[in-house]
């Protein structure tokens, strides 16, 4: 289940999306995302919720994400095209679409309470490390955006983060707009 929770604008949107079949399928976990105005400027929150299993209780564990680039770090324009972009993560269609679960085993054993996300255009490049202990990534892109363009991102992002460091990668169709990369990372 996806929740999506938008406080700062005149109308609150709240939306929910269920995944799969039943919605009290304990299989699954969820997700919300929350942007919400807070002391100093607005905020992003992500909290996750791993499926209980026969063994144990259900596990949450909720996440500030903040723009890696700190430029606009009080406007909520940059935190609401993040929280967009997840949601069509989960939501939109495309040959790789993430699920719940990528989301659930990459950030299952972080660190920190804060994850770093980031939009960059997909001709974006870095020739050194990327500061990820671990990374959720999504391609958007058109729909005639060939596959093996897609794995070459994903190689290019497996091979500048530390090694053995989780990745998932998924991809997105988003038409009429230029291709894009989305980060989500907890950073080193």
């Amino acid at each position: 289940m996806l929740r999506v929770v938008d406080l700062t604008q005149a109308s609150p949107r709240r939306t929910v999306h269920v995944f799969g079949t039943r919605t009290d399928d304990p299989g699954h976990g969820s997700i919300e995302f929350t942007l919400a105005p807070g002391v100093g400027g607005s905020t992003l929150s992500l909290l996750l919720t791993a499926a209980p299993d026969a063994k144990a209780p259900a596990r949450a564990r909720r996440f500030t994400l903040m723009p890696s680039l700190e430029t606009e770090l009080l406007s909520a324009a940059p935190l609401r095209t993040a929280q967009e972009l997840l949601e069509a993560s989960l939501t939109g269609s495309g040959q790789v679409p993430l699920q719940v679960e990528d989301y659930l085993h990459v950030f299952a054993h972080t660190r920190r309470s804060v994850l770093h996300v980031d939009i960059q255009p997909l001709g974006w490049s870095t020739r050194r490390a990327l500061p990820y202990a671990r990374l959720a990534a999504v391609v958007f892109c058109e729909s005639e955006f060939a596959y093996d363009e897609y794995l070459a991102v994903a190689l290019g992002l497996q091979i500048r983060l530390p090694q053995g460091a989780p990745l998932k990668v998924g991809m997105i169709h988003r038409p009429c707009q230029k291709p894009m990369l989305l980060l989500l990372g907890e950073p080193v």
